[in-house]
């Protein structure tokens, strides 16, 4: 009785790594990685520097946030200049934090209480809460919002 034996591809020029733990600015290719095509302008310029950015959807709602360090803005998809969404007042420099729970874009910084920004309804973002905390990372964990390194800041209205 004959067995049929099925060969896989040759290729023989393959790359020798096979345990790679980092690879930055690159995507995977059936044949190792290749590098990102140039950066190309996407939006409008901020007002300032950028320091975090965010894509969030829910439904067909699809919004695109980004962080600086007193003000967030979000991308206006008609003329793709940036928008300055901030809550009143404004806040004080620092890195933002994104994360997105249901319907609603939360946002920290270790300065301000979590923001919040409803999707297809809110036109700023504003305190998630009167008791909301401070807290400098936010995520989500199965049907929970966690944050981290909580009144390590100072809230600066």
């Amino acid at each position: 009785m004959a067995t049929r034996i099925q060969f896989e591809e040759w290729l023989p020029d393959q790359p020798s790594v096979t345990s790679l733990r980092d690879a930055k600015n690159v995507f995977p290719t059936s044949i190792g990685y290749a590098p990102f095509a140039n950066a190309e302008d996407f939006s409008g310029n901020a007002s300032e520097n950028l320091n975090a950015v965010f894509g969030s959807k829910y439904g067909d709602e699809v919004a695109i946030f980004a962080g600086g360090a007193t003000k967030l803005f979000k991308l206006d998809a008609t003329d793709l200049s940036l928008d300055d969404v901030s809550k009143s007042g404004g806040y004080s420099g620092s890195t933002w934090q994104f994360a997105q729970f249901g319907g609603v874009v939360i946002a920290a910084n270790n300065q301000a209480k979590l923001q919040s920004w409803t999707i297809g309804s809110s036109s700023a973002f504003a305190d998630l809460n009167a008791n909301a905390p401070v807290a400098k990372y936010v995520t989500v964990v199965r049907d929970f919002v966690v944050s981290a390194n909580i009144g390590a800041g100072a809230e600066t209205s």
